[in-house]
């Protein structure tokens, strides 16, 4: 990984802090709903589950992805580090660690730059995750389209299986 690898982190965590708060300022993000947040619900919650109904947009394995992600943003809402560090592969927690004195601690550092800014306000739409086998990707240009925003002002995602669920491997 190397140098390299690190400067690359160091700069992501600053970047992080500072889309969520270009991006929540440019939506009005000091909303307290979430009326705004996109759900992506399964065909089942959706209107039954015959032969009949409509295939679903999205699979299952997409929807994960993207609860997987709604849950880190409203865990960075709500300054709940904890919550937000168990979303994250061991690199991406050590990577946090390195901002801060932990990773929960960098988390929570984050809240407080966004002030009264929401990242849960983000649309996030399933039809946009690429799953392939245990890894998955939501594209900063995807989630830009469907919040009408521009790429700079959003990260993209990558994800691994682990265990029975999926984690964040990497926001960029």
């Amino acid at each position: 990984m190397g140098e390299t690898w690190k400067s690359r982190r160091r700069v992501w965590g600053a970047i992080v802090a500072a889309g969520a708060v270009s991006f929540a300022a440019a939506c009005g993000g000091d909303e307290d709903t979430q009326e705004d947040t996109q759900q992506d619900e399964p065909a089942a919650e959706q209107g039954g589950a015959d032969d009949t109904s409509p295939e679903p947009a999205h699979t299952e394995e997409q929807a994960a992805v993207v609860a997987v992600v709604q849950e880190f943003y409203l865990a960075i809402d709500e300054g709940d580090g904890d919550r937000a560090c168990g979303l994250l592969v061991d690199t991406m927690q050590s990577f946090y660690a390195e901002q801060a004195a932990d990773c929960p601690t960098a988390i929570e550092d984050i809240h407080d730059n966004l002030g009264d800014k929401r990242m849960s306000i983000i649309r996030l739409d399933a039809e946009d995750v690429v799953v392939s086998g245990d890894s998955a990707t939501l594209s900063a240009e995807d989630i830009a389209e469907a919040n009408d925003t521009d790429r700079d002002s959003v990260d993209g995602f990558e994800f691994v299986r682990e265990d029975d669920g999926w984690l964040i491997s990497y926001v960029s």
